[in-house]
């Protein structure tokens, strides 16, 4: 699962958000590599004004060795940079440790409601389950924010 976290003013232009969903929505039906997707969204991201300096795209793997691959975009390199972790560097630290592992813990929860039913009627049942999930903003000028999470 992925989420875009941007630290914006209330009244941001939503259309932004709205069109870069509709792209990312129209691309699901074609293969493409995700540095490539990392990279245009960031510079749609840009595009639109929202001010962002690095973009990370991220995935635990069900693979044996590996266990992490993240796409991370620079702004000030405009490049994609590839970070791989082995499986045995995934633990629990490493998620409580980072802004996501309080979504990733929520999505859980909601996912494990839904495992007993069919699969063709989990996705309703989820869509409007995974709208509740909060938002995660954050003020990275706060100090007590910043130490919160090493990778701030």
């Amino acid at each position: 699962m992925g989420c875009i976290k941007v630290l914006f003013e209330e009244n941001f232009v939503p259309v932004v958000f709205d069109r870069i969903s509709d792209w990312l929505q129209k691309l699901a039906f074609f293969e493409g590599k995700v540095g490539g997707l990392v990279e245009h969204l960031s510079q749609r991201l840009i595009d639109g004004g929202v001010p962002v300096a690095r973009v990370s795209l991220g995935r635990l793997m069900m693979h044996p060795v590996i266990g992490l691959v993240d796409a991370t975009w620079d702004v000030s390199t405009d490049r994609v940079e590839w970070t791989v972790m082995p499986r045995s560097s995934i633990t629990v630290e490493l998620f409580d440790n980072a802004p996501f592992g309080e979504n990733n813990k929520l999505s859980d929860q909601v996912a494990s409601r839904f495992f007993h039913r069919e699969i063709w009627d989990r996705a309703d049942g989820l869509v409007s389950e995974l709208e509740m999930m909060p938002l995660l903003r954050t003020n990275l000028t706060d100090p007590s924010i910043r130490d919160k999470y090493p990778i701030y």
